[in-house]
């Protein structure tokens, strides 16, 4: 079963990704606590509840999710390769031209290495397999100590900050 890794705390990823080839009419073919395709998400939001989540391709166009953001508590991006960038750029639209305060899940093919990045970008959870080092997910997130630039994470960059 995988796990839902965050800064400080780790559990069960009890959130099931429904497949888009998954076939599913109505709401009640859909239990709590999936995440839909972003299509099947928009054509069934008028009945879904916050215990329904969208996952978003990397070339998703957000912007016809806008509206539907304040019923929603999960968006995942999903990294269909790790050098594929498109999704860091979808979470901080998200957090900073939509101001979607929920979480913000990477699922996929993300790497370690990208977890500090991750979160300056507005990511706040990352779904990984159940064998990965949880010790060292979590020494990640602290990479480094120090940025310049100004974030979803910081609001103003290191010159303002020590001005």
């Amino acid at each position: 079963m995988p796990l839902l890794v965050k800064p400080g705390a780790s559990e069960v990823d009890n959130w099931r990704v429904i497949d888009t080839g998954e076939e599913i009419s109505t709401v009640s073919d859909i239990p709590e606590h999936c995440l839909l395709p972003l299509e099947k998400y928009i054509e069934l939001a008028p009945e879904l509840t916050d215990k329904h989540g969208v996952w978003l391709t990397s070339d998703a166009d957000i912007e016809i999710l806008a509206s539907h953001l304040s019923n929603l508590a999960v968006i995942a991006c999903k990294f269909d390769t790790f050098v594929d960038g498109r999704s860091f750029s979808q979470a901080r639209m998200l957090r900073e031209h939509y101001d979607f305060n929920g979480e913000i899940r990477a699922i996929g093919s993300f790497i370690q290495d990208q977890l500090f990045y991750l979160l300056r970008c507005g990511f706040s959870q990352f779904s990984v397999a159940d064998d990965v080092d949880l010790e060292s997910m979590q020494e990640s997130f602290a990479d480094f100590t120090e940025t310049y630039q100004a974030a979803c994470d910081i609001s103003q960059p290191l010159f303002r900050r020590r001005a």
